[in-house]
């Protein structure tokens, strides 16, 4: 026999016995059920969608245009056309399960992220002003310097902007708590709601006597609003169907600690949470941290959720039967202005089924405060990357997927970058951009294992 002739066979064989196992393990056959659960998922990509889809494409486009298709059911559909894919199944990592959640939040196997926008919430802390000034000066750098930082993004040449002209990113930063007036521009804007002092100092004995802390409920609230506000404009103003998010404020690492060390049950080992935040040289004095350390002790004392001898505090203990009631109370005595609406536009973002790319430290924060008050709201998480602030973020991390788990049974993906990135900014959120796209690249262009073997005859 011809040995050209054997080989060619031999392949067609192989060929041909590849083709039936991967129709036997993966396939495309959907025998989808609709679930009697329905969620309002619905985008404009759903409901214009008019190309014909063949095959496995086209059976996963049934489930994830169904009407009462849920969450679980489009992403495993999702999913389930990615393992189709000719690669080995699961291969493409987290970049596959990134693909799976934007296909089921947008109901569509070509999500559209042709615009992906950055959105930055700015204010000062009230811990971070000087001591003579009735602060706690917990940061290595003076108040000021968020002012400072936010001139920078106006003008085009800080870090967040930079990256964000670089990747075509559109961006938008919103003063929620600076203290004075801010020059507005065609970058930076006014919130709708804005603490014009900052946040109090909320280790200090007189924060409490309205009932607050950092800020009263009313003005959480307020800023809350104000998140919500602005992603819903931003997002319709410049189109965007996926938002990086990211924050401004000297001190709010110490503000992060705090809620953190109560939303994941670390008050007895504040240490495990706290990290040294903006640091002036590569390797800090320890002291740094302690003094971090001391100053979230010394106000989750103050607001009762320790006791000083470090048992769990009384407001801690009566609210863990109502975890919004605990999540609402921490982050009105503990919280920053910009944390708050960061956690209004995740919220704002669920509802309007916006995926979010979650950058690090202080957006993981108001991250896990967003999932406390809404569970579902964990659907449309894209976490960027790992904090530098390594055990605070992981914390946060953990619990996220702890409380994702009740409202789905999808897990949620581990951050895509770890690059000990501690800047803020909603830098690391931007940087993974270019992997959103990507990942849209491989829905709309990639070959399933049934395309090459119908080429090949």
């Amino acid at each position: 026999t011809n040995p050209v002739i054997r080989n060619t066979l031999l392949q067609c064989l192989i060929m041909v016995v590849l083709y039936q196992l991967w129709c036997r393990n993966v396939g495309y056959q959907m025998d989808y059920t609709p679930t009697d659960m329905e969620d309002a998922d619905t985008t404009d990509a759903s409901k214009t969608q008019t190309k014909e889809y063949h095959g496995i494409r086209k059976d996963v486009q049934t489930v994830l245009t169904a009407e009462k298709s849920s969450f679980d059911d489009r992403y495993t559909a999702a999913l389930r056309y990615l393992d189709a894919l000719a690669k080995p199944v699961g291969s493409l990592g987290v970049l596959e399960k990134w693909a799976a959640r934007l296909s089921a939040i947008q109901r569509t196997i070509e999500p559209n992220v042709d615009v992906i926008s950055c959105l930055i919430f700015a204010a000062d802390h009230g811990i971070a002003a000087p001591i003579s000034e009735g602060g706690e000066a917990c940061s290595s750098y003076p108040q000021v310097v968020t002012r400072h930082v936010i001139a920078s993004l106006s003008a085009g040449t800080g870090a967040a902007s930079v990256l964000s002209k670089h990747h075509g990113v559109p961006l938008r930063v919103v003063d929620v708590g600076l203290v004075g007036e801010t020059d507005t521009t065609s970058v930076v804007t006014d919130g709708s709601y804005k603490l014009v002092n900052g946040t109090r100092n909320f280790c200090k004995e007189t924060c409490t006597i309205d009932g607050g802390g950092a800020m009263t409920v009313k003005e959480m609230e307020g800023c809350i609003q104000a998140g919500r506000d602005a992603l819903e404009g931003w997002v319709t103003e410049c189109g965007a169907t996926v938002v990086a998010l990211g924050e401004v404020g000297i001190g709010n690492t110490t503000s992060s600690a705090a809620i953190l060390a109560v939303l994941t049950e670390n008050q007895t080992s504040i240490e495990n949470v706290c990290g040294f935040g903006a640091r002036l040289v590569h390797d800090p004095d320890p002291s740094v941290l302690q003094k971090k350390v001391d100053i979230v002790k010394r106000a989750l004392v103050l607001h009762q959720f320790m006791t000083p001898n470090g048992d769990t505090g009384v407001n801690a203990e009566k609210k863990t039967a109502d975890s919004k009631a605990l999540a609402e109370s921490v982050l009105s005595k503990l919280g920053g202005a910009e944390i708050a609406s960061l956690v209004g536009a995740i919220l704002q973002a669920s509802e309007m089924n916006i995926c979010v790319l979650i950058d690090g430290y202080i957006c993981i924060t108001a991250a896990l405060v967003a999932a406390y008050l809404s569970p579902d709201a964990t659907r449309v998480f894209l976490f960027a990357t790992r904090s530098a602030e390594l055990g605070g973020y992981n914390c946060a991390l953990e619990r996220i997927q702890q409380i994702g788990k009740g409202s789905s049974s999808i897990p949620l993906e581990s951050p895509a970058l770890d690059m000990d990135l501690r800047l803020g900014e909603g830098t690391g959120a931007v940087c993974a951009v270019p992997l959103v796209k990507s990942v849209v690249c491989l829905l709309k262009e990639m070959s399933t294992l049934e395309d090459i073997m119908n080429a090949a005859g």
